[in-house]
């Protein structure tokens, strides 16, 4: 494989908490240095788990859900080991999980943004897209009539 790509600028530094300077923390979602984009699908009531990675896993930082996005409802976003963010926040952290079982469909665009634990200034956002389907009906239950006819 080839090197690792950069998570593209998707906010101005004004608009990142904090301020700071535009960053180049590559964002993945297979491993270290793999591309950014869709993650994998999930459906309704669906339990899901997605691992995140940053940089090439030996630094840390301090990731979040950028200003003014969310996570679907359901969805939340933890350590790799599964501890919860405090207030949607994770301390010294070079990867994180969105988990647990959507509750709405819909495409979703979920911004994470990352502030180097070493140097603060450095601060980069990536997006990723994930497509929550509708809760897949038993097909069996439809080709079973909810009425019986009488004797």
């Amino acid at each position: 494989m080839g090197g690792a790509l950069s998570a593209s600028i998707l906010l101005a530094p004004s608009a990142l908490a904090g301020g700071g300077v535009q960053a180049s923390i590559p964002f993945s979602s297979l491993n270290f240095g793999q591309p950014i984009g869709n993650i994998a699908p999930t459906t309704v009531g669906g339990s899901y788990s997605q691992s995140i990675y940053l940089g090439d896993g030996s630094s840390n930082y301090t990731i979040s859900i950028a200003n003014s996005w969310t996570l679907p409802p359901g969805l939340q976003l933890t350590a790799a080991d599964g501890t919860p963010a405090i207030g949607g926040v994770l301390q010294n952290a070079s990867s994180f999980r969105i988990g647990g079982s959507a509750a709405s469909p819909g495409q979703y665009n979920l911004v994470f943004q990352a502030v180097s634990a070493s140097n603060p200034s450095l601060i980069d956002s990536a997006v990723y897209h994930l497509f929550v389907a509708h809760q897949l009906l038993n097909s069996r239950a439809l080709s079973q009539p909810r009425w019986q006819s009488p004797p």
